[in-house]
């Protein structure tokens, strides 16, 4: 594997086709940023029950997920086979959105009954919505669970991202990463118990792979669709192949949901009330499925400033991008995605900054 870097993101790492543990690698990681690591470490914060209770997970799960005979699964089903099962359905149900962001009332005065509720009408959100009520879905549902920090390779704070492991589901000591709450990208549900690089993984039209270093951070990647000698995200496996990293996963660095969540909404209000809030989330961002003609579409809208542009992905990746008016992106919701009422995308036209 090789990954450079002259950005001071991730070091150099000047070996090809050896694995990451190949001697002479050198690669550097930010670490946590130490305010808000101090802040959110579970032994540093005071957590509090997400709002969900078994009752809830177990209906939600039955009705709007369309799991049957949940309770057979769960006292003597494959363990690894319903966890695929509810995170993957999730992901179908749950569009990553900042839709609710530009609503009237500051995502800054919401808690986390709201977000349960964003969720379970399946209207969605970011990483911090979507990953914790996941969380607490599997929790009620008898899994072992807890939150690790994520860093965007491309970003300059590493530390903005929650995500969540689930231990012991396939036997005694097993680890597995859920993470429907990336935007953008999709990912399954991954086994991290490997040595040094995972094997691949097809989830609609991306093929994914993970990679270990220094035995506590994963670094998540796509399959490079282009190769660029001087990008510095560019990784390659034992065989070659080259990879775009997309995620940093810090495996040590716990969090606890709701400290977590009250430091990105305070880091929000400021970028908000001082416009520093830039694209992709100073405008619309939207990453849902669509069931056309009985094929999975893969759906991305970004809106920002005069252009709305919708990409769809199909399953061999071939994409076709149309621009948007504000009456057909208007009329897409309505038809595609009706948990968004007219009055609601009416307040986000009326708040966000589309021209």
């Amino acid at each position: 594997m090789k990954m450079s870097s002259s950005k001071g993101h991730v070091g150099m790492m000047n070996t090809r086709g050896t694995g990451i543990d190949a001697p002479g690698s050198t690669i550097r990681l930010t670490e946590p940023t130490e305010w808000f690591s101090a802040n959110a470490r579970p032994e540093n914060s005071i957590d509090v029950p997400y709002p969900l209770t078994k009752e809830e997970a177990f209906n939600y799960v039955t009705s709007k997920l369309g799991i049957p005979d949940l309770e057979v699964r769960i006292a003597g089903g494959d363990r690894v086979e319903l966890l695929n099962l509810v995170v993957e359905r999730i992901k179908r149900r749950i569009p990553f959105t900042n839709i609710l962001w530009h609503m009237s009332t500051p995502v800054w005065e919401r808690d986390g009954q709201d977000m349960k509720e964003w969720m379970v009408s399946g209207k969605g959100g970011v990483c911090w919505v979507i990953n914790p009520f996941t969380r607490a879905v599997l929790d009620r549902l008898g899994f072992k669970t807890y939150h690790i920090a994520g860093q965007a390779v491309n970003d300059k704070f590493p530390d903005i991202h929650i995500c969540t492991i689930v231990e012991d589901a396939a036997y005694p000591g097993s680890i597995h990463l859920v993470d429907p709450g990336l935007w953008k990208d999709i990912y399954p549900v991954m086994s991290l118990d490997f040595q040094s690089e995972s094997p691949e993984y097809r989830f609609h039209h991306l093929m994914v792979k993970l990679f270990k270093y220094d035995g506590d951070r994963v670094i998540l990647c796509a399959e490079a669709e282009s190769v660029d000698p001087d990008d510095e995200w560019i990784m390659y496996d034992a065989n070659g192949k080259a990879w775009q990293a997309r995620m940093i996963l810090h495996t040590n660095e716990r969090r606890n949901w709701h400290p977590f969540v009250q430091l990105r909404l305070k880091a929000i209000r400021f970028m908000t009330e001082t416009g520093t809030l830039k694209p992709p989330f100073g405008g619309i961002v939207f990453f849902g499925y669509l069931v056309e003609e009985g094929t999975v579409t893969v759906v991305f809208i970004r809106a920002f400033g005069t252009r709305i542009a919708m990409y769809r992905y199909d399953r061999e990746g071939k994409v076709r991008i149309s621009n948007l008016s504000k009456p057909a992106l208007r009329q897409f919701f309505r038809d595609k995605f009706p948990q968004f009422s007219d009055g609601e995308i009416t307040e986000v036209f009326r708040r966000c900054p589309l021209n």
